[in-house]
């Protein structure tokens, strides 16, 4: 009899040690995010509270943060087509990183001098590129932060001319473009997609998170996050 209760002593032992074991759910580079039965989060070292509040919630079922006034950008009614003319490639119905974006188009045959104009949410013009021969553009002089632009680029002149459709994009705010440098510095894969999906950058965080699924363990939960981060309104 006691034989058998110091066996049922050392059995319980074991498996409350068991359970104590933290799981591997999530490998980030040079990190292994754990939880263990107590909820505790391994491998957010350095982080701070609310960045493990968050990537707590994210592992335990909580959908990847993406603002609802996106709508408002990505269902602009541009769409480049084959065998029109002009088309803007980039930005594009997105949310850049920088305030200095990189303005591309596909070049016309037989123009050699295109010009691009950059207007405001009030319609006001805020940027002219001036007459040049290339076929990609960067301001010299950033744009508003935290604002809503359009723009569309114009080949040749006069009888020869070639216009693109106006399309839209976005400079997040001062706060949100802060976030990602500091986040960046973390060279955390999680982190960094976390702070490009809360601005709305949402292509930047998907490249963020197709790291993440490249390693074996987690691949099934990042594909899950992927899946979430083009709003329902417009899928």
């Amino acid at each position: 009899m006691l034989s058998f209760r110091i066996f049922i002593y050392f059995l319980w032992i074991a498996l409350a040690g068991c359970s104590l074991q933290p799981k591997l759910l999530l490998v980030d580079g040079e990190r292994k995010f754990t939880l263990d039965s107590n909820g505790a989060l391994k491998g957010a070292e350095g982080f701070t509270t609310s960045q493990i509040q968050t990537i707590k919630g994210l592992l335990g079922g909580a959908r990847f943060p993406v603002p609802n006034y996106l709508k408002d950008i990505l269902t602009d009614d541009y769409n480049a087509v084959d065998g029109e003319e002009l088309i803007a490639l980039e930005p594009v119905k997105v949310i850049v990183t920088t305030d200095s974006p990189i303005f591309r188009w596909k070049p016309v045959s037989g123009m050699n001098s295109y010009q691009v104009l950059i207007r405001d949410h009030r319609d006001i013009v805020v940027k002219r590129s001036g007459t040049i021969a290339e076929t990609e553009w960067t301001p010299s002089k950033p744009l508003a932060q935290g604002e809503v632009f359009h723009w569309r680029v114009t080949a040749g002149k006069g009888k020869e001319e070639a216009v693109s459709h106006w399309t839209k994009f976005a400079v997040p705010g001062e706060a949100a473009l802060t976030e990602i440098e500091a986040t960046r510095k973390l060279g955390s894969h999680l982190l960094l997609a976390i702070a490009y999906a809360r601005c709305g950058a949402l292509g930047s965080a998907d490249k963020e998170l197709s790291e993440l699924e490249q390693a074996s363990v987690g691949s099934d939960l990042v594909k899950r996050w992927r899946g979430q981060l083009m709003p329902d309104s417009v899928k």
